[in-house]
């Protein structure tokens, strides 16, 4: 299983990942399934999967200092030009705790990968 991650954002997210219209994207229809879940309404050009999230994730776990990780200047970052930003693993993506705040994000993403779960699951609104 992996650790999966799409945002809704008017923005240009290539720098990060991949857009769903893109026909090369990998899981592509387990990603709209989450999208349709998700959000009401959507353009797929909207809609962007992040890459390497899950690698992120196990380099801030494995890190001694935890704010030096690129998962958390990545969330900053995207958390600006993003509606919604969705995190999930494997295929377990309905039950998510609801984020409200960049703050909140940031705090509940450091404290599970403290701890020896490394499994986010989250619906954080974005700035945009």
């Amino acid at each position: 299983m992996s650790q999966f991650m799409i945002c809704k954002s008017k923005s240009n997210l290539a720098a990060y990942g991949k857009c769903l219209v893109d026909n090369n994207i990998c899981n592509k229809k387990m990603l709209l399934t989450v999208a349709q879940f998700h959000f009401q309404s959507f353009n797929m050009e909207d809609i962007w999967s992040i890459e390497h999230i899950h690698d992120y994730c196990d380099q801030a776990h494995e890190l001694q200092n935890h704010t030096n990780a690129k998962i958390y200047q990545l969330l900053d970052s995207l958390y600006n030009v993003s509606e919604v930003i969705v995190l999930w693993y494997g295929d377990d993506y309905k039950d998510l705790d609801n984020i409200e705040t960049k703050e909140e994000l940031i705090k509940h993403v450091k404290n599970v990968l403290i701890s020896s779960n490394l499994e986010l699951y989250l619906l954080a609104k974005g700035a945009a």
